[in-house]
């Protein structure tokens, strides 16, 4: 099995600094995220790692959780 296989897509919207990541069946969304972390996350060795570690919240709360950082108006339902 390929080491990076639970991540199957990220997208990133840079002007509004949002993305979007697909963890194995079910996409997650991140707010206020620079550049320079998802171009980091994009070229890590491990994926995995890298999110797990940079990215990932506690569950109410991260670096770029939506809960607690602004939903760019583009993106809110």
């Amino acid at each position: 099995m390929h080491e990076n296989s639970d991540i199957a897509r990220i997208c990133y919207d840079k002007k509004e600094r949002y993305m979007v990541i697909k963890l194995n069946k079910t996409y997650y969304h991140y707010c206020e995220i620079d550049a320079a972390t998802v171009t980091s996350l994009q070229n890590a060795r491990s994926k995995r790692d890298y999110f797990q570690t940079n990215i990932r919240g506690s569950g109410s709360d991260g670096p770029f959780d939506c809960r607690t950082h602004p939903i760019p108006k583009k993106y809110k339902n």
